[in-house]
């Protein structure tokens, strides 16, 4: 009975520990979203189901110690001699296991629980399953120092998982989450690439050959891309824990939250890209076609005002065209960085041309047909 007492007070407490860190990272990613209370409801659901994802790593390790001969950590051991590459082989394996997973929850809650409207939605979900993940992993790692009384260990495991594994989950289920939020919205933006005149060879071959929808092979490229830059990462990050590399997995790490940052800050991120049509537009297709051929001609002459001033006026007409609204964030954020870049050059030039990144080819013309008028009026007067 004392033994059972004292196993329940271990557990609690290291439940307790592994609480902390989730805390603290939920709170911290929540004040991200703020103001977007259903995002932060949704997230509960989604470290929930983080939490039960944990279930698929530890499921496929049971069922290899029931049927050892469909161990693949053991099959890959045996088929790659070279000790290296094996070991990354199998790191790589559980990295994609893991990543899998947690990715698969959001997929799950997608389908099943809620539409996702927004990038940065999906994005923030995914970061709150991997913490449900870590969270899970984080007291089978606890639990086994505290059952071997090993406390200092514990102090450094307990410091090391909460600020550099916790966050190293959520970077790259993160990042993950981002392309899979491209995914989900491949059409709409499929399409703002097609005016923009960019080419996918690969997207044409598969097209001819297999007949699949255009928009259907830009979603694949976009998983696919979003899982070998998470499992990649999620590999050099324990291939470096393995070798005691600490530096450089600290670098990984800060690297890659900054990342997330940057690509949250997108105005692309914000825009609800899931929801219906409601309103028909008010200009023929055809006429907008036109127009929005126009849009993609002027974003490759980095003519940003003048798309952003088009697009406001386009959205005013058809205010629920998904296209329309990725071209405006889209010259948003490229004018946004040629303004920057300018200024940069500005440091290291004394005859560089000001520039007024803000007005467009129309607001110059009605300033100069202003000008006129006033040159006209003065005239008249003087006479």
């Amino acid at each position: 009975m004392q033994f059972d007492t004292i196993y329940i007070i271990k557990l609690v407490s290291v439940i307790f520990l592994a609480s902390l860190p989730a805390i603290i990272w939920f709170d911290l990613f929540s004040y991200i979203k703020k103001n977007d209370e259903q995002a932060r409801k949704l997230a509960k659901v989604a470290f929930i189901l983080g939490c039960f994802s944990v279930l698929v790593t530890l499921g496929i390790q049971h069922l290899w110690s029931i049927h050892p001969e469909f161990n693949l950590e053991v099959g890959l051991m045996k088929k790659i001699a070279n000790v290296t590459l094996s070991t990354i082989a199998i790191t790589f394996m559980f990295a994609t296991f893991e990543e899998t997973a947690k990715l698969g929850m959001i997929v799950v809650l997608h389908k099943f629980i809620a539409k996702l409207q927004t990038i940065n939605q999906v994005v923030f979900l995914s970061m709150a399953s991997a913490l449900g993940f870590a969270f899970i992993e984080n007291i089978f790692f606890f639990i086994e120092s505290v059952l071997k009384n090993n406390f200092v260990d514990l102090f450094f495991i307990f410091t090391f998982r909460s600020l550099i594994t916790v966050c190293a989950h959520v970077v790259f289920t993160g990042i993950f989450g981002y392309y899979f939020a491209l995914a989900i919205f491949s059409e709409s933006f499929f399409a703002q690439t097609k005016w923009e005149g960019k080419k996918y060879p690969f997207i044409t071959f598969f097209n001819k050959i297999f007949k699949i929808k255009g928009a259907n092979i830009f979603k694949q490229k976009q998983i696919l891309t979003g899982f070998l830059i998470a499992t990649s990462l999620h590999t050099l990050f324990n291939i470096f824990l393995q070798k005691d590399f600490l530096t450089e997995t600290l670098l990984l790490v800060i690297f890659g939250f900054l990342y997330i940052l940057y690509l949250m800050k997108h105005k692309v991120g914000y825009l609800m890209l899931g929801t219906e049509t409601l309103k028909k537009s008010l200009m023929a297709k055809n006429d907008e076609d036109v127009i929005i051929e126009l849009l993609g001609m002027w974003l490759n002459e980095e003519k940003y005002a003048e798309v952003e001033e088009v697009c406001d006026r386009l959205l005013k007409r058809d205010p629920d065209n998904k296209v329309v609204q990725l071209f405006k964030a889209k010259a948003h954020e490229k004018k946004k960085f040629k303004k920057a870049m300018h200024y940069l050059k500005g440091l290291f030039s004394d005859n560089l041309k000001d520039e007024n990144f803000e007005e467009s080819l129309f607001e110059k013309l009605k300033k100069e047909r202003d000008e006129k008028k006033s040159d006209i009026k003065d005239q008249r007067s003087g006479i």
